[in-house]
């Protein structure tokens, strides 16, 4: 299902070495700096790894592995259930791995991009506007980024389909501030696709 979902999404980003990096406090951070230097973001969110923090943060609710706080810029990460979200398995909709995990957390780091931009966060329109961008975000990691720590973050084998297979299972990485995320699949992987083959206007523009 995965296959004949991603359509025309370029298989160039397949290609390289494979294997998936666990999910560790190191690679959050590493993958939310990426991102940083990336997207060049001005206003970088605050990363914490306390799922509290996200229970606690005003008008909008928790979207637990990983949640984004607008009034604070922050993002909450619950540590445990972002590595069971990015280990390794078989299912109905494809194959899961760490990037199923990292695509979520990309996507509550594009809220943070949409926030300082003064747009709208919440409602299926905010939902496919962030799984847009994390397309972006996923074509420009077809090129590795070397991030102040010292690590590079790049795309490997397998890694979108593990995407598209998150956004087929539970659709967070196309979900809103509060986690609502369009109910058709086809819708999200959509606008994932568009960000793929295209770039943050393309977002807008398809969203306008």
């Amino acid at each position: 299902e995965v296959r004949q979902r991603r359509g025309d999404l370029p298989v160039a980003l397949q290609r390289g070495q494979t294997g998936n990096w666990p999910v560790s406090r190191e690679s959050v951070k590493s993958v939310v700096a990426a991102m940083n230097i990336l997207f060049a973001i001005s206003e970088e969110p605050k990363l914490v790894f306390d799922s509290a923090v996200a229970a606690k943060c005003a008008g909008v609710r928790a979207t637990p592995p990983v949640s984004f706080c607008p009034a604070t810029n922050t993002l909450a990460v619950d540590l445990a259930g972002l590595k069971k979200l990015g280990a390794a398995s078989a299912g109905p909709a494809g194959l899961t791995g760490d990037n199923t995990a990292y695509s979520v957390l990309i996507s509550r780091q594009m809220l943070s991009l949409q926030n300082a931009r003064g747009l709208a966060l919440d409602g299926a329109t905010a939902g496919l506007r962030t799984a847009c961008l994390t397309g972006v975000a996923t074509r420009k990691l077809a090129r590795e980024v070397r991030t102040p720590d010292g690590n590079t973050v790049a795309l490997t084998a397998g890694d979108l389909d593990e995407a598209v297979a998150g956004l087929l299972t539970n659709g967070l990485a196309a979900s809103d501030v509060n986690g609502k995320a369009a109910p058709a699949g086809f819708a999200r992987i959509d606008a994932f696709r568009t960000g793929v083959l295209g770039d943050e206007d393309s977002c807008s523009d398809m969203l306008a």
